[in-house]
């Protein structure tokens, strides 16, 4: 084979793969590539199409119920499913999905102010709740001012691979509230922080922390907590989540 790759010009294991793929397939061609779909039908595919026009700051998981809602279950709506859908059916790569939510900012502000302004009299009635997670990875700080020639990356007392997830309740002037827990924040967490660390503070309408602002994540949709908020005399306003490099 020696011989042979060098009156072709070629290393001896391109020669060598050649020689197992001709006793193997009986040829030296490229496979074919397998094709990257769905496997959704058409109706289906244009569904979310026009969905993610409609709705450019969707959540994956409102996707996910959207399709479930419309075709009764018949499609198996997976994570990974949607993502081959949007990236190999629809062409739509992370960088059209960035920049579609950012174009539509001005109109997500104007429809959450038409929402807001038949309830709000001052700014102090606004209660902000937010959820933020970090892991391990996001505890190393790669870039700080330290003593010329001396390592400065500072190991924060996370260890690697551990989420926690952070809850926080603030006004137009001070955070009055917040709590940690492992891992991520589900539907049955936030509800006990909210009713044991936030409620307590909320008023009944009009008054001071009185309209509670939140992002329409799925933990925050259900009857109970509605319910919750009500029983204080509180009122809750969605707004639509926006690419986080928006200082809006």
């Amino acid at each position: 084979m020696a011989l042979v790759a060098s009156v072709q010009g070629v290393f001896v294991h391109s020669i060598e793969r050649w020689n197992r793929l001709i006793k193997s397939h009986g040829n030296v061609l490229p496979e074919c590539e397998r094709t990257k779909s769905s496997r959704w039908p058409p109706i289906a595919i244009a569904f979310v199409e026009d969905y993610i026009k409609h709705y450019p700051c969707f959540y994956l998981e409102e996707l996910q119920e959207a399709v479930k809602e419309r075709f009764n279950g018949t499609l198996h709506a997976s994570t990974p499913r949607i993502y081959r859908l949007l990236r190999f059916d629809l062409n739509i790569t992370r960088k059209v999905l960035t920049k579609r939510p950012r174009k539509s900012v001005p109109v997500e502000l104007v429809g959450f102010y038409r929402k807001l302004r038949p309830l709000y009299s001052g700014p102090d009635q606004l209660v902000f709740i937010d959820e933020t997670s970090k892991d391990g990875r996001g505890a190393l700080r790669d870039d700080v001012w330290f003593r010329k020639n001396t390592s400065a990356i500072d190991s924060l007392p996370f260890t690697e691979g551990e989420r926690r997830s952070v809850l926080t309740a603030f006004d137009v002037s001070v955070l009055f509230a917040w709590e940690s827990t492992p891992g991520t924040f589900d539907r049955l967490v936030f509800h006990e922080v909210f009713k044991t660390r936030i409620a307590p503070y909320i008023n009944p309408w009009p008054q001071p922390r009185s309209i509670i602002i939140l992002d329409n994540a799925k933990i925050h949709i259900y009857c109970e907590f509605e319910e919750l908020v009500h029983s204080r005399g509180g009122i809750r306003c969605f707004c639509r989540r926006t690419p986080p490099t928006k200082p809006n």
